[in-house]
């Protein structure tokens, strides 16, 4: 479990399924209000290790891969890799790894 929080099913694909173009403009606001920052800190939480980068970049930028196979191998790569303490320290409330990872997937 991580940062003793419990898992919080944040699907992607419900949060961006609104009806309108103003609610579809409101949903990405509101996923890079609640993500955009824990991105923008990721040197923070991650080692400064170049190969880490390109494979980070690798799972996310893959054309061929669908996004549930992205989906399990960011989780994983962020599990085995990133710092708890600190990846901990710049969650946002409320959100979870699933829901950072779908929205990297979907930003």
């Amino acid at each position: 479990m991580i940062c003793n929080m419990k898992i919080v099913n944040e699907n992607i694909e419900d949060i961006l399924k609104p009806k309108s173009k103003k609610e579809i403009d409101l949903a990405v606001k509101n996923l890079y209000k609640k993500y955009g920052e824990l991105e923008f800190k990721m040197d923070k939480y991650m080692p400064d290790d170049p190969e880490l980068q390109a494979e980070y970049y690798e799972i996310l930028d893959d054309p061929d891969m669908d996004i549930a196979e992205k989906q399990e191998k960011l989780i994983y790569f962020f599990n085995e890799y990133m710092l708890e303490e600190r990846f901990c320290q710049y969650l946002p409330k409320g959100g979870s790894l699933e829901g950072f990872v779908n929205f990297l997937i979907y930003k």
